[in-house]
């Protein structure tokens, strides 16, 4: 197991300097996870002050440019509700983090306000991938939409797995189908990271996730997370529980987290 240490900025307004890359050979391995949540216009907010998926890919391209070993998250709720979903079922939202090329994307309650046959069609428009590790369609027994239980990205060796997790209110929050159900996000998680840690031997595990801070908190203490990125309070929140930093934006990309993971190279 690689000796981790985290560092985050978080960019406000969209606007910040990058940090330029170090060229030292014996320099940490850094991996490097940008994220937002509760993104429901592609457009500028606030008077065209803040927001915008536009300005969230120039700072993307910026981070890139420092340090390709960067992934691009999404904490839940961007397909529903805003005006132009009633329109295109929130099909306007995946051409726009398609253009900025996303890497992962949770469920988030608001996602199930859409019919099930159109989620489904907006899923496999998505050039990114959805998580959702406690979202169970009942009729099959297996994961919603066939979503993976976790992912692993491998950079210079580092391996980091990321398991996505949805709160059990979504049920009552949204328009989710009698099919479906969320089963308990402790137990999924508990069961998932141990296997990430024991068997698949990852040197990090993030929790991308949808839940209440509370439950974010009540995560940290039931498996073993390096840190949770989340959404779902519309909140700028930074808090920890056992040992677990624990990350929330507000909503529509009004500031944009960048965390960097590093990783001893011995």
């Amino acid at each position: 197991m690689k000796k981790l240490s985290i560092s985050f900025f978080i960019f406000l307004l969209l606007a910040a300097n990058i940090i330029a890359q170090s060229g030292d050979p014996n320099a940490p391995i850094k991996i490097t996870f940008l994220h937002v949540n509760d993104v429901y216009q592609f457009m500028p907010v606030d008077g065209g002050k803040a927001g915008g998926l536009a300005r969230l890919l120039t700072i993307k391209k910026q981070v890139m440019s420092e340090n390709p070993h960067t992934l691009f998250t999404l904490g839940g709720d961007t397909l529903s509700p805003s005006v132009e979903t009633l329109t295109y079922k929130g099909a306007q939202m995946i051409e726009a983090w398609n253009a900025v090329g996303l890497d992962y994307a949770v469920f988030g309650n608001h996602e199930f306000d859409i019919k099930t046959p159109q989620l489904l069609d907006r899923i496999k428009e998505s050039k990114f991938t959805w998580l959702g590790a406690n979202v169970v369609d009942t009729k099959t027994s297996k994961l919603f939409a066939d979503t993976p239980e976790f992912v692993i990205r491998e950079f210079e060796g580092v391996k980091v797995g990321i398991i996505g997790l949805l709160l059990p209110e979504a049920k009552e929050t949204s328009s989710m189908e009698d099919s479906l159900t969320v089963t308990d996000y402790c137990l999924a998680a508990n069961l998932i990271v141990s296997r990430l840690r024991q068997v698949e031997k990852v040197d990090a595990v993030i929790g991308l996730t949808h839940l209440f801070l509370e439950q974010d908190k009540k995560l940290s203490g039931c498996a073993n997370f390096d840190l949770i990125l989340g959404g779902h309070e519309h909140t700028l929140l930074q808090s920890s529980a056992n040992g677990t930093p624990i990350f929330k934006m507000t909503a529509d990309a009004r500031e944009l987290g960048r965390f960097d993971l590093n990783f001893d190279r011995t």
